[in-house]
């Protein structure tokens, strides 16, 4: 029997049974004939297919082969995104009714993992566009002693790093773990400088293996520094994740992890010197956002000097057929990979060159994230009867949703906050005209 997962997937589709098993498709179903080189790996939990929640076997192989090359003590498949990856973190740290310390520009799926726990957020604020530097963390720490956990979004969207080392040694000396949404960043490690967040000091964090890295859509891993967490860690994901996880996400991170080997930092550094080639004529044309700390292969333009939005940027790019990940009125930001070809960089490169913009007499600013009052905590507000009214409406009210644009799906309000005006505005700005309030 194999001990590769992707290879027992090769061998049952050329192996060819009667599928009388699930997925209903048995490997073959004309309805699906634009998927038909794929189907046959597409199988569900037989014998020899091992078990995502209680794997011993080609799974297990899978999750140690992860483990070696991250160089943690423990990785976890997830076949359900960072999110799973992200609930089962927040589940093995934080229990019901503990402060927990966390960034505010965290995504959604955070949110809505502390009103299942029945956990209690004190919000960590950056600097205006600053990353959360260890005075921010420091700040809230000394406020809030009996803080739990602190839990950091790094890299933010638009490729910006926090300073991992010095806020997990801040943690260390407080001896509280230090948890790292690592979604944007599964990629780091393989950089020159690896700034994977466990080797510079982190607990554990969550890696969206699909958003820089050749693996489907929904392949994810949580990485574990310390043995302390492992037992308890896949009851966690199990709790959280469907019973029925994607072969085909789980075979693609096998894949990876194999390329990742083999050719990982290599394709990276290479891809390294061409996003720099991109990075050095976005600078020269005045519009490259740049940080302290950065990664090295996100590029994001910031037309925060130039009459024209990063909205209309975009468009530019999308007329010419280059799709940015990720664009809003001040930043346009593509996700730059090894599996781009020279010919794309190149394209690229053209398209800076020849993209026509005026500068502004005055620099636009971005509009902070409002600050607002908690009155409830976000599981009493997300489970309490609800109506929908109007944003005109809302001012007193208490938010009972997570309005976040997405992406980046970073919250603006939070259930269980007191609505304002400055979230108000920052909501029609976005698009937003309703909002559910606890009724």
């Amino acid at each position: 029997m194999s001990k590769s997962l992707f290879d027992f997937l090769k061998q049952y589709k050329k192996a060819n049974p009667v599928r009388c098993h699930t997925p209903g498709h048995s490997g073959k179903a004309a309805v699906l004939s634009p998927f038909k080189t794929i189907l046959g790996y597409d199988i569900t939990e037989i014998d020899g297919a091992d078990s995502l929640y209680d794997s011993t076997g080609i799974i297990k192989n899978c999750e140690t082969k992860a483990a070696e090359i991250f160089e943690c003590e423990a990785s976890l498949i997830s076949a359900g995104g960072c999110s799973l990856a992200i609930q089962t973190m927040l589940s093995l740290c934080v229990k019901a009714n503990q402060k927990i310390a966390i960034a505010r520009n965290s995504h959604r799926c955070a949110i809505s993992t502390l009103a299942l726990i029945n956990a209690c957020p004190v919000w960590i604020y950056p600097q205006g566009d600053l990353p959360i530097s260890k005075q921010d963390v420091e700040a809230v720490l000394e406020k809030n002693p009996d803080v739990c956990a602190v839990y950091l979004t790094s890299p933010d969207y638009c490729g910006r790093l926090c300073d991992i080392a010095e806020i997990a040694q801040l943690c260390k000396d407080k001896n509280i773990p230090l948890l790292v949404d690592n979604a944007h960043g599964s990629h780091l490690k393989f950089l020159p400088q690896n700034l994977d967040p466990l080797k510079l000091g982190a607990t554990m964090a969550t890696y969206s293996l699909h958003k820089t890295l050749p693996v489907l859509t929904g392949g994810a891993l949580l990485n574990i520094a310390e043995k302390k967490y492992m037992p308890d860690a896949k009851r966690m994901m199990a709790i959280f994740g469907s019973t029925s996880p994607s072969y085909l996400i789980m075979a693609s991170i096998d894949l990876c992890l194999d390329w990742l080997k083999t050719k990982g930092c290599s394709a990276f550094s290479r891809a390294q010197s061409q996003v720099e080639k991109l990075k050095s004529l976005a600078r020269f044309r005045g519009f490259l956002c740049e940080s302290d700390l950065s990664d090295a292969t996100r590029l994001t333009l910031d037309l925060s000097n130039f009459t024209q939005s990063g909205c209309v940027a975009a468009q530019y790019f999308i007329e010419h057929k280059i799709i940015p990940d990720f664009y809003d009125s001040r930043f346009v930001v593509f996700i730059l990979t090894p599996q781009l070809t020279n010919r794309d960089y190149r394209k690229i490169a053209k398209a800076l060159k020849n993209i026509r913009l005026t500068k502004s007499t005055s620099k636009k600013e971005t509009t902070p994230l409002p600050t607002c009052k908690t009155v409830l905590s976000p599981r009493a507000a997300l489970l309490a009867e609800q109506e929908d009214i109007l944003l005109e409406d809302c001012p007193g009210r208490i938010c009972a949703d997570i309005l976040c644009p997405c992406p980046p799906g970073i919250p603006v309000v939070v259930p269980g906050e007191e609505i304002n005006d400055l979230s108000i505005n920052y909501l029609r700005q976005n698009g937003f005209s309703k909002i559910k309030v606890v009724k």
